[in-house]
């Protein structure tokens, strides 16, 4: 295949992940704006500010406001730059070790999740809408956008306000998340070729795990669409209990952030997100980095724990223990992208 054939591809793909499992990813905002709430000028022993800030978007359905924090680094004239899509608006907190990020000269945009749209498990899709989720065009149809494709939204905007900054380096800003946010964070990696470096840390299904390779100790498209159906399109409600004879499969959204810098970690014990589907799921998105002329995945075929497998464009980590976003993973993903700089 050619770089002229897959470009082509890739435009497809991104049709049928939107159409039949995420639902469209909203519009860019009319109009956005960015209010500085507080800011703090000694944060991390004085070597950032902590700003709290809110985003207000004008879009076609309304009004779409959230929070978000920014880390600032002082001293740095151009700062390479992380948005991490987390479970709390707390900075520093359990899957956000500010300043040992702020330590190694990284910038840090973080946002709550839930600040822009509802995840409430158990309780269906019309219970989860809210304002800024209809405004956005939340369960309109079949291919509407679900909430994970509201949340990796959310991401793409953050951005698009880190790039209105001079301080600001541009060609070196990343996205990351855990669990459900690490299946969000892929969406936005893949769907926004501006993110240089993409994690997705503990995804599993609908992540970076095949769902191919579904065994009974994983999770199934059955158990997570009927117990988080808003986290999708409606359409992808139609795949439940076909997991080996699905059409299309997530090494085809990992291949969408080709010939950029995609690492995925996975947990030893967490079995329900699958880590050696994890890392099939690296090895077989390598081929549209290979198109590109650069090498994807380049590790042995099966990972030992603890062991970063970092030579190639696509990386790979698995670290001993459970579903966690750890200083041990954050330590992986910046030394991944730290080498490619």
């Amino acid at each position: 295949m050619t770089v002229e054939e897959w470009t082509k591809k890739r435009e497809d793909i991104k049709l049928i992940l939107q159409r039949e499992e995420y639902g469209f990813i909203p519009e860019k905002p009319l109009s956005m704006n960015v209010e500085e709430l507080s800011s703090y000028d000694n944060f991390c022993a004085g070597k950032a500010s902590l700003k709290k800030m809110k985003m207000t978007c004008k879009v076609l359905g309304g009004t779409v406001e959230f929070p978000f924090t920014y880390v600032k680094l002082h001293g740095i004239e151009k700062q390479k730059t992380m948005i991490l899509i987390n479970f709390s608006g707390e900075v520093p907190d359990k899957y956000n070790p500010t300043e040992e990020i702020v330590e190694r000269g990284w910038a840090l945009a973080a946002f709550d999740y839930q600040g822009l749209t509802s995840d409430i498990p158990n309780q269906g899709r019309e219970i989860n809408a809210d304002k800024n989720a209809l405004a956005l065009g939340y369960d309109k149809d079949e291919t509407a956008p679900g909430k994970i494709a509201i949340w990796a939204w959310g991401a793409m905007r953050i951005l698009d306000y880190l790039l209105t900054l001079p301080e600001t380096d541009g060609e070196n800003v990343g996205v990351i998340g855990h669990s459900r946010l690490g299946k969000t964070a892929l969406v936005a990696g893949a769907f926004d070729d501006r993110f240089k470096f993409v994690r997705s840390n503990c995804s599993g299904t609908c992540g970076a795990s095949l769902f191919n390779d579904a065994n009974e100790r994983s999770e199934s498209i059955e158990k997570i669409y009927t117990q988080f159906p808003y986290w999708f399109c409606k359409n992808f409600g139609k795949y439940m209990g076909k997991d080996k004879e699905m059409p299309f499969d997530q090494d085809m959204l990992a291949s969408l952030v080709a010939p950029r810098f995609l690492s995925i970690g996975s947990a030893e014990l967490d079995l329900w997100a699958n880590p050696a589907s994890e890392m099939n799921c690296a090895r077989k998105a390598s081929y549209a980095w290979e198109i590109c002329g650069k090498d994807g995945l380049v590790a042995p075929t099966a990972a030992k724990a603890d062991e970063w497998y970092h030579a190639g464009n696509v990386g790979y980590d698995m670290r001993s223990g459970t579903h966690y976003l750890s200083r041990r993973d954050w330590n992986a993903f910046l030394s991944f992208c730290e080498g490619k700089l």
